[in-house]
């Protein structure tokens, strides 16, 4: 691996992204207020999933502007969160908001005392907008992730589309809980400082290939609907390709559905049917 700082790069095809993401304005239609930042952010929520294939598979993710324009939006693929987080701050950046990466750990099963024992693999943003800065994250997999901005201030609570969230400021770090049937639970920590590039870099490599990383083990793959919030986790791949994963639907009533599929033309039927990626077949398999 070579570790380099990211040189500066030009920014992603606008309208390209607003029409993965489904947004039929043009970007001179969307100012950097809060208002677009919502519409922004929910909208790549809803139309990019959280995936793992690549790591899973054995590749390491690149995080370059082109690189993530080509996979999420060109292929119509999705990512894990220094992709869809590294596109959606792009984005951002080229709409005009100031945009500041902050680096994360997941304490899910652990809880917030927990923090220190969880290395810093999560990227999420802070984005300045007229009324205030906001914690922006389109890019956390799993039921628990932000369905819009949230004002990063201590306390501040958001409610919407079934979800609820609060976030706490300790000393060096913000804390991002989520309302379950048993109370708050945290889902990560933030450092209160902006993860330079080199960080978020060696981050990448570590998630994509280190051996107790969840992202090369097995397959991950989340959508968020305005309906439901769906998770399949697959066994790893074999010459690329998956024979047997759970599909797990949980609606905004609480109910849930579990699904057990067999067979890679299953798994990948799921995979570009109700989870809505596309070309995840590799080249070399039929």
């Amino acid at each position: 691996m070579s570790i380099s700082s990211q040189s500066p790069e030009s920014g992603p095809d606008l309208a390209a992204y607003l029409g993965r993401l489904g947004i039929g304005a043009a970007p001179s239609a969307l100012p950097p207020t809060l208002a677009t930042l919502r519409t922004v952010q929910r909208a790549q929520l809803l139309a990019i999933p959280f995936e793992n294939l690549d790591p899973v598979r054995g590749i390491v993710p690149a995080l370059e502007v082109p690189a993530l324009e080509d996979k999420l939006v060109r292929r119509r693929r999705g990512g894990y969160c220094f992709e869809l987080n590294g596109l959606l701050s792009a984005a951002l950046t080229a709409l005009g908001f100031t945009v500041r990466p902050l680096a994360g750990r997941v304490v899910l099963g652990v809880g917030d005392e927990g923090w220190a024992s969880r290395p810093a693999t999560h990227l999420a943003l802070a984005v300045d907008t007229e009324e205030g800065t906001h914690l922006a994250d389109a890019g956390f997999g799993a039921l628990g992730a932000l369905p819009g901005p949230l004002p990063l201030r201590d306390g501040a609570e958001h409610a919407a589309h079934g979800r609820r969230h609060r976030l706490d400021r300790h000393e060096h770090r913000w804390s991002l809980a989520a309302r379950t049937p048993d109370g708050w639970e945290t889902q990560y920590v933030l450092s209160t400082a902006p993860a330079p590039p080199i960080d978020r870099e060696v981050a990448n490599w570590y998630v994509a290939t280190h051996p107790r990383s969840p992202f090369t083990r097995r397959l991950v793959v989340n959508r968020t609907s305005p309906d439901a919030h769906r998770a399949l986790l697959g066994d790893p791949p074999v010459n690329g390709t998956t024979e047997r994963a759970e599909l797990t639907t949980t609606y905004a009533d609480g109910r849930s559905e579990r699904r057990t599929l067999t067979g890679w033309a299953e798994v990948a039927a799921v995979l570009e049917g109700e989870l809505g990626l596309g070309d995840v077949t590799p080249r070399d398999v039929g």
